[in-house]
């Protein structure tokens, strides 16, 4: 099957890629989260000593499977967020670059990770993909500025007076609801 790339189109931090395939509706993929939960997808640390800044993928099914950049993979030593998009192949394994998101905890909780069910916030994801450009115009790969990340990690935190005995990830889970309440009694 031949790919096209037909458009790139950039506004801040979204791109949008608009592709074509000589196939219609040919080009089946499922998400990170739907490989997961069908158990098509194993996301491990590449070692029992492991890597901050890099996961081994395995796709386990016949489709491919799209990683997007700022999802948050949970568990193994670390939580940790993707540092760029990736359309990972059939059956195939890689190595996936990414950022800790959970400063302070660097033990097993257990084998594998699953994906979250919310992403890194906007101005985060941004701040990192801007270094993971530069990191790639200086031809050191997908790597982004580590203590950026737990910069923002913990700048959400007192922003939205929540703690966290690891500086964790899941506190934007605690940011969104505390949102959602503010906008919600702003109705009344």
């Amino acid at each position: 099957m031949e790919i096209r790339v037909n458009s790139i189109q950039r506004e801040k931090g979204l791109t949008v890629l608009q592709f074509s395939t000589d196939v219609q509706d040919s080009f089946k993929y499922i998400s990170l989260a739907q490989a997961i939960e069908k158990n098509q997808l194993e996301i491990k640390e590449v070692s029992q000593a492991a890597d901050v800044n890099n996961l081994a993928v395995f796709n386990l099914s016949k489709d491919y499977v799209f990683l997007m950049d700022g999802d948050i993979l949970e568990g193994a030593k670390q939580n940790r967020v993707v540092n760029t998009s990736v359309l990972l192949a059939p059956n195939s394994k890689m190595i996936l670059p990414v950022s800790c998101v959970e400063q302070g905890r660097w033990n097993f909780v257990s084998d594998k990770f699953k994906g979250a069910n919310y992403t890194a916030p906007m101005k985060m994801r941004a701040n990192k993909a801007k270094r993971v450009r530069e990191s790639l115009d200086n031809a050191r790969g997908h790597e982004s500025d580590q203590g950026e990340v737990w910069e923002g990690v913990s700048g959400y935190s007192m922003s939205f007076n929540v703690d966290s005995r690891t500086q964790i990830c899941p506190i934007f889970i605690t940011i969104k609801l505390k949102i959602l309440i503010s906008s919600l009694v702003h109705l009344r």
